[in-house]
């Protein structure tokens, strides 16, 4: 009878090692989550056993972000998945961190791990990546006006765009001397009726093709443009915020020197290169140049007038 009791008391100890239960005894328990990379994911350990907060000042340590061999896959480090294994738990203790701590790097550390709060440990495709919690977004747009975080905040909340971040981002827009670019672009993605910019154009206009002559392959934003207009004419107006830019005239300077090339693009890409607007969510993605299309004219604008057309339509839509 003896042996009977003690055989059965070993097997109820065995059984609970293996329940999801943090008991003192079996708090060597592994737990695994997945990791995006390239070629289908990775295993991931996460740590249940170091305290949140020492988790959490590891971030002043040197650390580096996983290389996942695509760059809409942010590489979250195993410690991020720990932390944000610990959910709501974790969001107070990562605010003040970064409100606290003196280094920029630990800061950005803590802001990652937010947003993956926010998305639940769950890394998707390219365009598939859905934020579901509205406390870590609380959270991470609270440092919106930080000119250190200020980039990093908005290529996390432009990967997926919620309407409750309007309200935040117009405000940013009102206040003087803040770089606009980041907010502006970003907005480009969010999905609003009657939004401001990038206005459905009539296909007779988007597939025409713009025969362009330059001297540099890639990032020729002012030359696509100069083209565009010299191809519609009076159906493409430039703002003299570009046109009187010492970038524009630069570049137009440039484009005469040397070896020229002849390039074809259709309208339909060259705007797209302006706006980025239905592009994969990478945080260096964002455009200086923002069209509108009214009146059969497309109006290709800059970053003040920009900020100035969103700022009006938040006050006429509040109305």
């Amino acid at each position: 009878m003896k042996y009977i009791f003690c055989f059965l008391v070993s097997i109820i100890v065995l059984q609970s090692c293996h329940k999801p239960i943090k008991s003192q005894s079996c708090n060597k328990r592994i737990k695994y989550i997945i990791g995006a990379v390239e070629g289908g994911g990775d295993t991931v350990l996460i740590d249940t056993v170091t305290p949140l907060k020492d988790l959490i000042l590891r971030f002043e340590k040197p650390w580096e972000f996983v290389d996942t061999g695509k760059g809409y896959w942010i590489g979250y480090t195993k410690d991020m998945y720990s932390i944000a294994n610990q959910n709501h738990k974790a969001i107070n203790p990562l605010v003040n961190f970064i409100k606290s701590t003196p280094s920029l790097k630990a800061k950005i550390g803590g802001l990652y791990t937010l947003h993956l709060i926010g998305i639940q440990s769950h890394v998707a495709g390219r365009f598939l990546e859905k934020f579901k919690d509205t406390l870590a977004r609380k959270a991470l747009i609270s440092f919106i006006k930080d000119k250190k975080l200020h980039r990093t905040v908005m290529g996390l909340l432009k990967r997926d765009p919620w309407p409750m971040d309007i309200p935040y981002l117009i405000d940013y827009l009102s206040k003087p001397d803040n770089n606009y670019i980041y907010v502006l672009s970003a907005l480009q993605r969010y999905k609003i009726k009657d939004h401001p910019f990038g206005q459905k154009i009539p296909d007779s206009i988007l597939f025409k093709t713009v025969r362009i002559v330059t001297n540099k392959p890639y990032t020729r934003q002012p030359i696509d443009m100069f083209y565009l207009h010299n191809t519609l004419k009076d159906k493409v107006i430039i703002d003299k915020e570009i046109t009187n830019s010492r970038e524009w005239k630069k570049e137009l300077k440039m484009n005469k020197i040397g070896k020229t090339q002849t390039d074809e693009q259709s309208v339909a890409s060259i705007l797209e290169s302006l706006s980025n607007s239905d592009f994969a969510y990478c945080e260096y993605d964002d455009n200086r140049f923002f069209y509108t299309y009214e009146n059969n004219k497309i109006t290709i604008y800059g970053a003040n007038k920009a900020r100035e057309i969103w700022i009006n339509w938040w006050k006429n839509k509040r109305k």
